[in-house]
């Protein structure tokens, strides 16, 4: 249709790329809410190197959301963020960076570095922590959004399964209290019994959550 619609950054996880991500932008159209999805660097056809969502993924990621901010039929002022897994993590950081969010979805995301890295069982994702970012007490820090959450100035949707193995609950525990010390303004929804990728609902929420939070003020 013709007019300007709210606009949401959709970022996608571990070696998932923008088309991953169609069938939710589809959604989301339908729901009249225009979406572009941009895949992170080293993934799909994607150039650059991986950093774990370092200063290389969060650069790309900007000038993406820059970029679509400035379409035509894109409202400035109705911009939102989602991501899942690796994207989630990403859409955190954005989100405490741009001032310019109006409301961001949070899936699986790691929040804390460190505390993820000490906690996740499985050893590749762990290698891949390590060999991404060597580890230094500043890569540890500025992949670490929930130290950086009273920048926040945003509503913000968590999303996470009490069963994930690639991403542990405790990471969304603890951005919710972070995020309630801090008073915030936020919602959670966590799934007893799902793993890493939740599953259908994650969609249904997001939009949902986008329809209410984007809406004209």
């Amino acid at each position: 249709g013709d007019g300007r619609f709210p606009g949401v950054l959709l970022i996608p996880g571990y070696q998932r790329t923008a088309l991953d991500q169609i069938s939710l932008g589809t959604a989301l159209a339908r729901a009249g809410i225009a979406a572009v999805a941009v895949t992170q660097p080293s993934f799909g056809k994607s150039q650059g190197k991986a950093d774990y969502v370092g200063p290389l993924t969060l650069k790309v990621l900007t000038e993406g959301f820059r970029k679509f901010k400035k379409e035509s039929y894109v409202d400035a002022d109705r911009m939102g963020i989602y991501g899942f897994s690796r994207g989630g993590m990403a859409a955190s950081l954005l989100a405490v960076r741009l001032d310019d969010v109006r409301a961001a979805v949070f899936g699986a995301g790691i929040y804390d570095f460190q505390k993820a890295h000490d906690e996740v069982k499985i050893e590749g994702i762990r290698a891949n922590m390590e060999s991404e970012t060597g580890m230094t007490e500043a890569a540890v820090r500025e992949r670490s959004s929930v130290f950086q959450m009273e920048k926040l100035k945003c509503p913000v949707l968590i999303l996470h399964g009490e069963k994930d193995e690639n991403v542990p609950v405790s990471q969304a525990y603890m951005l919710r209290d972070r995020l309630t010390a801090l008073k915030k303004d936020f919602e959670i929804k966590l799934y007893p019994d799902r793993a890493h990728g939740i599953g259908p609902e994650v969609a249904t929420e997001t939009i949902d959550f986008f329809k209410r939070r984007l809406a004209p003020k």
